[in-house]
């Protein structure tokens, strides 16, 4: 049974967790993130949303497919976020 989802284009969009981390960590660690890091955010973002959207196509088992996938980038990056904010450090 298929998905709709190329193995490929799952691993795209699962791949982002540094960059959606990235793009959180200003707001929920106040750590500072440059106008020009910010740029590079958008587009890679954009990028990925493009190469996604030609790949699940208008099937709506393609698009359940890439919205699971987009929930499994947000449960891991959630908890990599948690885990920066709320676990002690370790030395």
């Amino acid at each position: 049974m298929s998905w709709g989802l190329e193995a490929g284009t799952s691993a795209l969009i699962v791949s982002l967790q540094p960059v959606l981390v990235a793009a959180f960590a200003g707001v929920l660690l106040g750590e500072r993130v440059r106008p020009l890091q910010w740029l590079g955010l958008v587009l890679g973002l954009g990028g990925v949303a493009l190469v996604v959207y030609r790949k699940a196509g208008l099937a709506s088992d393609g698009l359940l497919a890439a919205a699971l996938c987009v929930g499994a980038l947000l449960a891991i990056s959630a908890s990599i976020l948690y885990q920066k904010c709320r676990l002690p450090k370790r030395h």
